[in-house]
This record gives C-alpha cells, structure tokens and sequence, in this order.
C-alpha cells in the first residue's frame, strides 16, 4: 500500500494482506517485513510514520541503482509478507 506519492527518491508503503485492515497487526507485521529485509537480504531501507502508520522507506539516491534493484525491493516485501501473513 503506497502511503505517499514518491518524492525525489523517497517512498512509503507497507505490506497489507488482503482484508487486514488491524493498524496494530500491521504495524507489527511491517516492522518484521523490515527486520526479515535486513536479516535476509541486500535490501536496507528505513523506517518511519506517516500518520500513525508505520511504513517502509526506501530512498534511492544511489546513481547506480537500476529498476532491477526496485523491483527485487518489492518482490522481497511481497515474499516476505506472505510468508509471514500465511502464518
């Protein structure tokens, strides 16, 4: 779920399975998704609130990254998130 419009190079989103509407739950989720993300792949983006919601914020101002860095970004976000939704 994009919780702002991209700025610059900054964006945030988080993880929603589908129906799951609890802040609390999702909160807990997404700050997993990030602790999996740093635990278990290349990917290091930070963290902060928009609103009262938790979200995950890439900012990409490295001139080397490539779309394939991107995408490998939200593909490890939606795999991480349904493994941890499925539990």
């Amino acid at each position: 779920e994009l919780l702002t419009e991209a700025e610059l190079s900054v964006v945030c989103f988080r993880f929603v399975p589908s129906g799951e509407t609890d802040e609390a739950a999702l909160e807990a989720l997404n700050r997993e998704v990030l602790r999996r993300l740093h635990r278990d792949t290349t990917f290091v983006p930070s963290s902060t609130k928009v609103g009262d919601r938790f979200a995950l914020r890439p900012c990409f101002i490295n001139p080397r990254t490539t779309e394939a860095d991107i995408d490998g970004l939200a593909d490890a976000v939606l795999d991480i998130g349904a493994e941890l939704a499925a539990d």
